[in-house]
């Protein structure tokens, strides 16, 4: 099991169990986030469960999820 850490190990089952976590403030003071599994996506790409996105600060971008 993991917390709300990132495991970079990808032999090891990891669970996070979201709907404890608690939202965190971003650097813009109208977005709170979670780090959730699953596929994100932006006007840029898809990105499946287990990678890791970082965007430069003032990156502009518009996130969703289908799933």
């Amino acid at each position: 099991m993991t917390s709300a850490g990132i495991n970079a190990d990808f032999s090891r089952l990891a669970i996070v169990h979201t709907a404890a976590m608690e939202w965190q403030a971003s650097p813009s003071p109208s977005v709170w986030r979670k780090r959730l599994e699953g596929v994100f996506s932006d006007v840029h790409g898809d990105y499946p469960a287990g990678t890791y996105l970082l965007n430069p600060e003032g990156f502009s971008h518009g996130p969703f999820s289908e799933h």
